[in-house]
């Protein structure tokens, strides 16, 4: 296969005299792996595959000063730093400024934006104030827009929908600008209004938020939203399950994490996701989960708590203050 001979040759070559034995050994394995990429692979990714082996072998026998002090994205993952914000309050909104921004209200506000776009809604307006989504909502032509959220859990006087993400089907929503307020998610997003880009992030979306990440070289921020400013377990597994698929899909290193929000986040996902149901126990037990049991909504974490029900990522546009799903 034309551009297969360079592969093996990166591969092949022999670290320095009087290496370790273990050494010797890899070079073999780096060997018949690279010839592997060779029989399969375009030349492109062949060569890059020979070039990333040789060099996790051969980079401790080359001098002090010949390496850079980092290794390159296409290694070391392109994301140059990620961070976990387990409340709104415990950032400062110019921290975010022209960064990536991923909202995890998982119940239920993420859930319910990710299933009303889903269910065909136009858009999203999310709004803080209830006064101010009758406002918006007068300003749009009758029956193109519908009221949607909560206070504390309850539906809101006067609005059409209430924070039920199984409420949102298509006969109802589809082509609806959806007016929507709550008493944590919303207010979260509109603190991260100065990110470049901001998303909304949840279990039912998690492979595909982690995909889009994978694509980021800016710094990305995974902001919980919480609960009337406590800290959320449901937020907080989420945003550790996004932190866990970042480092598995890009080789992004542990020790490259340097802050104690996301280790916690990761750790605790990765004690908690050992089974479906230990997931499941723990989404009941957080203090959003109480909050939903205790009003009747069970079906409703059942439905938070299942993943990758949909393939897409919900983005807010700050110019125009809608999320919509990419088309």
């Amino acid at each position: 296969m034309p551009g297969g001979g360079g592969c093996r040759l990166m591969a092949s070559r022999q670290p320095k005299h009087g290496a370790p034995q273990e050494t010797h050994r890899l070079c073999s394995v780096v060997s018949r792996t690279s010839n592997f990429f060779d029989e399969r692979l375009s030349p492109l990714p062949c060569c890059l595959a020979g070039a990333i082996f040789s060099s996790i072998v051969c980079c401790r026998f080359i001098r002090p000063g010949l390496l850079p002090s980092r290794l390159p994205p296409i290694i070391h993952g392109m994301i140059n730093d990620l961070r976990v914000h387990l409340l709104p309050s415990l950032f400062d909104s110019e921290e975010v400024r022209d960064d990536v921004v991923v909202i995890l209200d998982i119940l239920r506000a993420s859930t319910t934006i990710t299933h009303a776009l889903a269910a065909g809604a136009k858009s999203v307006i999310p709004v803080s104030e209830v006064p101010e989504a009758l406002t918006k909502a007068s300003q749009f032509s009758p029956g193109s827009v519908l009221l949607g959220g909560e206070r504390d859990g309850l539906h809101i006087e006067g609005f059409d929908l209430d924070n039920n993400p199984l409420a949102y089907t298509p006969d109802l929503v589809t082509n609806k600008t959806i007016i929507f307020t709550t008493t944590n998610g919303t207010r979260a997003l509109l603190r991260s209004i100065l990110a470049e880009t901001i998303v909304i992030g949840s279990f039912v979306n998690l492979s595909a938020v982690v995909r889009l990440l994978e694509k980021e070289d800016r710094p990305v921020h995974l902001v919980c939203a919480g609960t009337r400013g406590k800290i959320t377990l449901e937020d907080t597994l989420c945003a550790g399950a996004i932190a866990d698929g970042l480092i598995q899909a890009r080789l992004w290193r542990e020790s490259d994490i340097t802050d104690d929000q996301t280790w916690l986040a990761r750790n605790t996902w990765k004690q908690v996701s050992q089974s479906e149901e230990s997931l499941r126990t723990a989404m009941f037990a957080s203090f959003g989960g109480r909050n939903c049991h205790r009003l009747g909504f069970d079906e409703q974490i059942e439905r938070a708590v299942t993943r990758d029900l949909f393939n897409f990522v919900p983005v807010f546009d700050a110019e125009t203050g809608c999320i919509t799903a990419p088309r």
